[in-house]
């Protein structure tokens, strides 16, 4: 089966998981316009509609009904046929790995269960910080790091860059309002980030127009996690990744603001020494952890 077809009936599968477009696209961190061109690429090739557009969500047709369990043996399918060719070559021993508490906890984990059948015989450890410090001191084979990286003997390969997006909590909105212009932002209570390089200070996009924006509150931390927590207490809105945010998107614990506008994308980068053992798993994983972000393109 060609690798495209794959991909279109994976875009097919995921919004049908979702019930929506824009649910789909933030879980799978694919472009809405890039899954709808897979989904109609998909439609064109079987030569039916599989999904019913309206203007509130989408519902399955008669044929997406009975298709959408044989897409899912397909994709399984699939999987299994492609461990079973890298049986011969599997990776095995330990791969020390560093990131950001909130990139594993909101990003990665949920992912691993994919990366242990893939590679069943690597042993993954996880060194957990927010701040930067010395790969080597962290004992790390590879690292992967958010934002622009300081000029160092380490060497990088950019992984991805990723959006941000401005969200508050449904509560919040309710009792402060809610802001539909960048510079209204600055009426309300913001929850900053120290360490972003931005820290506060954000440049909003919007066709051709450019609004720079000075964010303040009375509350300022040092970790994503207790941004991600002060915000999920009312405590004010923040900028923040959007992958930070799918499953609270998802289940209404928060709304996106702004939605208009586009803000500084995040990069992604992993991070190795240049005489770093582990080479082949590092370069695996790192490849792995890049299919967990939207591609360039989209």
């Amino acid at each position: 089966m060609q690798n495209g077809l794959l991909e279109h009936i994976r875009s097919f599968v995921a919004i049908a998981d979702a019930g929506s477009m824009t649910r789909a696209a933030i879980v799978s961190g694919i472009a809405q316009t890039s899954l709808s061109r897979q989904l109609a690429a998909l439609e064109q090739s079987l030569g039916c509609a599989l999904l019913q557009r309206s203007t509130r969500a989408l519902s399955l047709t008669e044929a997406g009904r009975n298709y959408l369990p044989l897409a899912r043996r397909m994709l399984a399918l699939a999987d299994e046929a492609a461990l079973a060719v890298q049986a011969p070559a599997q990776l095995q021993g330990v791969l020390r790995v560093a990131c950001s508490n909130g990139f594993a906890r909101h990003l990665l984990i949920p992912a691993l269960p994919r990366w242990q059948r893939l590679h069943p015989q690597v042993e993954l450890e996880l060194l957990l910080s927010d701040r930067l410090s010395p790969l080597i001191e962290e004992s790390a084979d590879l690292a992967i790091r958010l934002g622009t990286l300081a000029p160092s003997a380490l060497v990088s390969r950019p992984l991805g860059r990723v959006p941000r997006i401005v969200v508050a909590t449904p509560a919040y909105l309710q009792q402060h309002g809610t802001p539909h212009s960048p510079a209204e932002l600055q009426q309300h209570d913001c929850v900053v980030y120290t360490d972003s390089e931005q820290a506060g200070r954000w440049l909003f996009r919007q066709g051709d127009e450019e609004t720079r924006v000075a964010l303040r509150g009375r509350l300022r931390v040092s970790t994503v996690d207790a941004q991600y927590d002060a915000v999920l207490a009312h405590l004010g809105l923040a900028v923040m990744p959007a992958w930070f945010w799918a499953r609270a998107l998802l289940e209404g614990q928060v709304v996106q603001l702004l939605a208009d506008y586009t803000l500084p994308e995040q990069a992604i980068q992993a991070v190795s020494a240049q005489r770093a053992t582990n080479g082949s798993k590092a370069r695996a994983f790192s490849d792995f952890v890049a299919t967990l972000l939207p591609t360039a393109s989209d």
